[in-house]
Order: structure tokens, then sequence, then C-alpha cells
């Protein structure tokens, strides 16, 4: 009986492991592709002011991308343009300048087929003026979209508590749903 025991626990146990390396599988291999949304691309040549009047039309639009040749080269958010086009000579100042005199250069891009895990830890790692800002989402370098750090912790956090699911509260270890 007790060699049956035994081997019923150690049965269990490499269910529970395959159980564990299977959900933190899932959880790394998600693939930031599968979050992206697509986003307005415009050329460095484009006019801030066209750039300001598209977001006023379109009041849902979180920012551009801007590309050269279909590669990025900087990303304009509408909160941050609006800024820079208020104030007593703002906009006088920047209208015909091009979009990227006031484009942010230093932005965060990933390949589309990086784990969400890693986008989002490397989203946290940004300054705080920056924490929040849109993370393109490149092809072969090239701009598909972006993904945003609502859609990002939605994501992230959903994919831990099914992990969580399926571990034991006592023991950490998977086994909790079979």
């Amino acid at each position: 009986i007790k060699k049956v025991k035994t081997e019923i626990l150690e049965n269990i146990k490499k269910i529970n492991e395959r159980n564990i390396n299977l959900s933190r599988s899932l959880i790394s291999n998600f693939p930031v592709k599968d979050l992206c949304i697509p986003i307005c691309k415009v050329e460095t040549d484009e006019k801030a002011i066209d750039v300001y009047e598209n977001f006023k039309q379109n009041p849902d639009d979180l920012g551009v991308c801007v590309v050269e040749k279909g590669f990025p080269v900087g990303i304009v958010t509408y909160e941050k343009l609006a800024i820079r086009m208020s104030g007593n000579y703002g906009f006088s100042l920047n209208m015909n300048n091009n979009i990227s005199k006031l484009m942010d250069s230093g932005f965060l891009s990933v390949d589309y087929n990086t784990p969400v895990n890693l986008v989002s830890s490397m989203a946290m790692l940004r300054p705080n003026k920056k924490l929040y800002d849109f993370i393109v989402v490149t092809k072969d370098r090239k701009c598909i979209g972006i993904v945003t750090i609502k859609k990002l912790l939605q994501k992230t956090t959903e994919m831990k508590v099914s992990a969580a699911k399926h571990q034991n509260p006592l023991t950490g270890l998977a086994g909790n749903l079979m």
C-alpha cells in the first residue's frame, strides 16, 4: 500500500510540474502582435498643423507614428502635441514646423513576436513622463501598429489570473483545477 501511495504521489507531482510549465509557457509565449491595433503613420516632413487637425477630426486617435520610409523614427501623442500647441505662442511657433521637430524619438518599439510579459516589463522601466505612452509594434523593423498600456496590463493580469487558477493556494503548485 505504501508503494502504491508513493507512486500515486510521484504521478501527481509529475502532472503538477507539467501544468506549472504549461502555465508559465502560456504567459511567456503570448506575442504582443495579438494585442496590436492600427495607428496612423505620418512622414517626418508632415506639418504639425496637419497632424493637429487630424487629431481634432479623430478624437479617439491616441497618437501617430512618425515614419521614414516605413521605419518608425518617433511618436506624437495627442496630449503632448496639444501641450506644445498651447500657451501664448505655442500654436504660432509650431504650426508650420515639420512633425519631426515635435516628435518623441525616445519611444519604445518592440518586434511583433516579443512576449507580452517582456513588453510589460520593458514598458514599466520607462521614465514616468513616458510610462503611459503607447508602444510601437514592428515587423521587419517597419511599424505595423501599436499596443496600449491598458491592453498590455489587461492581458498580463488575465494571464496571471489564469495561471493562478491552476495553482494550489497552500503550495503554489499546479493541481487546483483538473
